[in-house]
C-alpha cells in the first residue's frame, strides 16, 4: 500500500473547523457526499465560500481496496467493518463501514441505470435524471469495455442462443486506461476517494475525520452542527447549508435524535431481496476459457429482479437481486432505553417481507435454476444441501427509501432537490432519498442525485 497516497487529502483538524462559519458542510464522504463534495468544488472553483466535509471514520485506504496489489480486501473489510445487524433481528444483514470514503472503498462497482418503470413513483421526470446520469457515468468511468475475455464471450454467446438476447456485460465504474497528467488521481475501481481527489483539483475544502455529527440544530439562517470525535471534546459546527450523506439507516437517526419534523422519516425502508448459489457452479469443459465472468440479466417489465453472473472458469457465482415493495410499517425508530457511546439512541427496526415480494424471491429461485441449466453449470452439493440461500435482509447493502423524495409532505421527508420539506438549507445526498429502486443497485443513482442537488444549492445561493 502507498501510505503517503493519504497524505494527499489535507485534513483539518475539528477545532479549527469549529472555529470557521462554513457555506455549506457535508456530512459523510460515502458515494453521495463524494459526489457532493466534488461538484462543490467544481462549481464553486472561482469563488472563496467555505466549504466543508465531515466523516465519522478515518482515512484508511489511498483507493479502492482491489486496486491494490497484495491486500486481502475481504479480510480488511471484515475488520473494518461494524455489524450492526447483530442488533437488529429483523435487519440483520446490516453492516456499517465507517471511513473516508465509506462501502465504496470495497463495493464491486456495478453501476447500471435505474429500469424506467420505477420512474412512476418519482417526482423527477426521467429525462431530467438522464443528464445526471451522463454526467456521473461519465466522471466515473462507467463502461462495459473492461473485458474481451473469451470466457466472457463464450458464455455470452450461449444465454443469447438460448432465449436471453437481455444478457449483458455487468456495466462498471472502472478505469480502463490509466495515465499519470501529474494531478491527483486514484486508479481502477472507481471509489468515493476519486471524487475527493478530483474536487482538490478544482479548490480546497475543509476535512474532518473521526468526527461524527451527532446532532443538528436549525437556527435563524444558519445549522449548528454537534459533533463528537473520537476520544476528544464535543464541537459545535456552523453552516448556512448542510448536506447529510451518512445512509439510509445513519441519516434517519441523525434527523430523529436532532427533533426534524416529518411523518416519514424511517418509513417505506426498502432493500433488495437476494438470493445466492452456496457455491461455485463448475462450468462444463466446451465452455472454460480463460478470463472472468461479469453477466447482468437486467431488471424488465414482466420480471421484477435481476441475476449477476460472475467468476472464473473455476466456476461462477450466481446472485439475484428482487424488487421489495415500499412500505410505510418497514421502518426504523429509536430506542430511546439503549444509546452508544456518544449518547445516540441506537436503532430499532421492523422490516419484513410481503406477499409480493416473496413471489419475487421464489421467481428469483426458480430462474437461477433455469440460467444454471441453460450454461449447463455442475452443481457441487453437499450432504444434500440446496443450490440457494436467501441472504438476510441488509445483507444486500442496498438499503434505500427513509428520507424518500416526494412532492406531498405526509408521504415523502424530502423535496425532489432532496431538502427537508420543513427546514430550507438541510439537504440529503444518499440512498435514503430513491422512493424506489426495483432490483437495480443503487449507487449510480444516488450519486447522479447528488450531483443535481448541489447544482440546485449553487443556483440558489447566488
Amino acid at each position: 500500500m502507498n501510505g503517503s497516497a493519504l497524505k494527499k487529502i489535507p485534513v483539518t483538524p475539528i477545532s479549527q473547523m469549529a472555529k470557521k462559519d462554513y457555506d455549506v458542510l457535508i456530512i459523510g464522504t460515502g458515494a453521495g457526499g463524494g459526489a457532493a463534495l466534488w461538484r462543490l468544488c467544481k462549481k464553486w472553483r472561482k469563488n472563496k465560500k467555505r466549504i466543508g466535509v465531515i466523516e465519522a471514520g478515518d482515512l484508511v485506504l489511498p483507493t479502492h481496496a482491489r486496486n491494490i496489489t497484495g491486500l486481502n480486501h475481504k479480510k480488511l473489510f471484515n475488520k473494518l467493518k461494524s455489524v450492526i445487524g447483530d442488533d437488529l433481528p429483523h435487519y440483520s444483514g446490516a453492516t456499517q463501514a465507517l471511513a473516508v470514503g465509506g462501502k465504496t472503498l470495497f463495493w464491486g462497482g456495478v453501476t447500471p441505470r435505474l429500469h424506467p418503470i420505477e420512474y412512476k413513483e418519482w417526482p423527477i421526470p426521467m429525462k431530467d435524471i438522464e443528464n445526471y446520469y451522463k454526467i456521473a457515468e461519465r466522471v466515473m468511468n462507467v463502461t462495459q469495455s473492461y473485458t474481451k475475455d473469451p470466457i466472457m464471450k463464450t458464455i455470452l454467446h450461449s444465454l443469447k442462443d438460448n432465449g436471453y438476447p437481455e444478457a449483458t456485460v455487468v456495466p462498471k465504474a472502472i478505469e480502463i486506461n490509466r495515465k499519470n497528467l501529474g494531478i491527483l488521481h486514484s486508479s481502477d475501481l472507481f471509489s468515493s476517494l476519486s471524487f475527493l481527489t478530483s474536487a482538490l483539483n478544482h479548490r480546497s475544502f475543509d476535512l474532518g475525520i473521526n468526527a461524527r455529527a451527532t446532532q443538528i440544530f436549525p437556527e435563524k439562517k444558519r445549522f449548528i452542527i454537534k459533533v463528537a470525535p473520537k476520544h476528544n471534546n464535543i464541537y459545535f459546527l456552523k453552516a448556512k447549508t448542510v448536506i447529510l450523506s451518512t445512509g439510509s439507516l445513519e441519516t434517519p437517526r441523525l434527523l430523529l435524535h436532532s427533533g426534524v419534523k416529518g411523518d416519514t422519516i424511517g418509513h417505506y425502508l426498502v432493500n433488495h431481496s437476494s438470493v445466492r448459489v452456496k457455491r461455485a457452479l463448475k462450468i462444463p469443459d466446451y465452455l472454460r476459457r480463460a478470463g472472468r465472468v461479469d453477466i447482468l440479466i437486467p431488471q424488465s417489465n414482466s420480471r421484477l429482479f435481476q441475476i449477476q453472473i460472475h467468476g472464473k472458469q473455476k466456476g461462477l457465482f450466481l446472485t439475484g437481486y428482487g424488487k421489495v415493495e415500499s412500505r410505510f410499517e418497514n421502518q426504523l425508530t429509536l430506542n430511546s432505553d439503549d444509546v452508544d457511546e456518544d449518547g445516540v439512541p441506537k436503532l430499532q427496526i421492523d422490516f419484513s417481507y410481503s406477499e409480493k415480494d416473496q413471489q419475487i424471491i421464489r421467481e428469483m429461485e426458480t430462474f437461477v435454476e433455469q440460467i444454471s441449466s441453460v450454461i449447463g453449470l455442475q452443481r457441487n452439493r453437499r450432504n444434500n444441501d440446496s443450490l440457494l440461500s436467501l441472504r438476510p435482509p441488509g445483507a444486500d447493502n442496498h438499503e434505500c427509501g427513509t428520507c424518500r423524495m416526494g412532492i406531498d409532505p405526509s408521504t415523502s421527508a424530502t423535496n425532489s432537490y432532496g431538502q427537508i420539506h420543513s427546514i430550507p438549507g438541510l439537504y440529503i445526498a444518499d440512498n435514503s432519498v430513491l422512493p424506489a429502486i426495483g432490483a437495480v443497485n443503487p449507487t449510480l443513482t444516488t450519486i447522479s442525485l447528488a450531483i443535481r442537488t448541489v447544482d440546485y444549492i449553487v443556483e440558489h445561493s447566488k
